[in-house]
C-alpha cells in the first residue's frame, strides 16, 4: 500500500515558519498567498513542511543578491 508521505512528516504553522525565519507573520502569509512558499491545507489550515524551508531560503538568498547587485550593492 502507498502512503502520502506528508501524512507522516511534522507540518510546522506559519507562526512557526516566521519564528524560525525571523521574519514578521504577515511576511510568512504573504508568501503563502503569493505561492512563493508551498504550503498544504490541513483541514483549513495551512501548514509547512520545514523540509522545503531550506530551498526556500536560498531561493530568497539568490534574489537579494541579484537585486543586490542590479542595485550596485557589494556582495
Amino acid at each position: 500500500m502507498k502512503t502520502n508521505n506528508t501524512t507522516n512528516k511534522n507540518l510546522i504553522t506559519p507562526t512557526e515558519v516566521s519564528n524560525k525565519l525571523r521574519v514578521p507573520r504577515p511576511t510568512v502569509y504573504s508568501w503563502l498567498n503569493r505561492g512563493v512558499l508551498p504550503c498544504i491545507d490541513v483541514y483549513g489550515r495551512r501548514m509547512i513542511d520545514p523540509e522545503v524551508l531550506p530551498g526556500f531560503i536560498q531561493k530568497l538568498e539568490n534574489r537579494n543578491a541579484a537585486v543586490s547587485s542590479f542595485r550596485g550593492g557589494a556582495e
